[in-house]
């Protein structure tokens, strides 16, 4: 009977998937045990050892791109395009303007937000909860009031309890 019920399990995740077939089905499987093969490889620890150094390459890039168009258009640098230069980094495009709001106030570029937000949401997933003191296990690396501000901003957002 367990049996049944897990093959019906994994026909309607199949059919949620668009599988319509026992072949599609078959690499479909195949492919989702590579992925968690993949993700079990990578730890969130290697992405986090990272983010300090992705953080200073993101925010130097932005400034030169900044400043650079702003040469091309022969205007002064205001106080206002300094501002607003986190909006030009990889993965702004990615984020909502209340996401963006709290990366300019950490001073976190749009990239380190994503992976630690994929971290924290991954956590999440997979036990049902997330402490904040997990997140500065998971984080040690980081500044405690940056985790701190990101783990308040997902809890009131909802998105995690």
């Amino acid at each position: 009977e367990s049996v049944l019920a897990s093959r019906i399990s994994q026909l309607k995740e199949w059919r949620k998937n668009g599988i319509s077939t026992v072949a599609d089905g078959m690499i479909y499987e195949l492919e989702k045990v590579s992925r968690q093969n993949r993700s079990r490889t990578t730890s969130s620890k290697d992405c986090i050892q990272n983010l300090e150094k992705i953080q200073k390459l993101a925010f130097s890039f932005s400034q030169r791109r900044v400043s650079s168009e702003v040469l091309a258009q022969n205007k002064p640098v205001l106080k206002k395009s300094k501002a607003n230069s986190i909006s030009f980094l990889d993965g702004a495009q990615l984020l909502s303007t209340k996401e963006l709001e709290l990366c300019k106030r950490l001073s976190v570029s749009p990239s380190s937000y994503i992976i630690v937000k994929d971290v924290m949401l991954s956590e999440y997933i997979k036990h049902g909860k997330l402490e904040r003191e997990k997140t500065y296990q998971l984080f040690e690396n980081v500044d405690p009031i940056k985790i701190d501000n990101i783990y308040d901003f997902f809890s009131n957002a909802g998105w995690i309890a």
